[in-house]
């Protein structure tokens, strides 16, 4: 069943009935923002995926790119690269994209968000990528910044 996202805000979502959870994909940036910031946004959607409000999905792409980025920009963190993925897997479903969608210009690697989103059939995508959210919208998966996704969650 398809959701009206475009006219509800998520305490009008609530009273209507609706039973299906939100699906999001988070981008990279957001994944790490929330695990190695606890007081921001980004650790506040993913609490919401632990506490099974939000069904999050990702892909093998996005789960490599944050273990790239760990390696490369916390390599202090680099032993602890296992637990923090397996962080992620706890939370969050995995799925096998079969696309390859090339409709960000800029920055191609953003591809493979939309791949998972589009995969999955996600209801938004939350990133803090400056040209993802330039878009705005894929089909009709909304892209938003963690900003604007709690406060239409809330």
């Amino acid at each position: 069943k398809e959701l009206n996202l475009t006219k509800m805000s998520w305490p009008e979502f609530i009273r209507s009935g609706e039973r299906r959870m939100i699906r999001a994909v988070l981008d990279t940036n957001v994944l790490i923002s929330g695990i190695f910031w606890h007081k921001g946004n980004p650790s506040r959607i993913i609490d919401l995926a632990v506490e099974n409000k939000l069904l999050v999905f990702i892909s093998a792409e996005i789960i490599m790119e944050f273990e790239e980025v760990i390696k490369r920009d916390f390599p202090k963190e680099a032993e602890l690269l296992q637990r923090h993925t397996d962080f992620i897997i706890s939370f969050a479903q995995l799925v096998i994209t079969q696309s390859e969608i090339d409709f960000v210009k800029k920055d191609p690697k953003d591809n493979r968000i939309i791949d998972c989103a589009a995969e999955c059939n996600a209801d938004f995508i939350i990133t803090g990528d400056k040209y993802l959210l330039a878009l705005k919208q894929f089909g009709r998966i909304k892209i938003f910044s963690p900003k604007q996704f709690l406060e239409f969650f809330t």
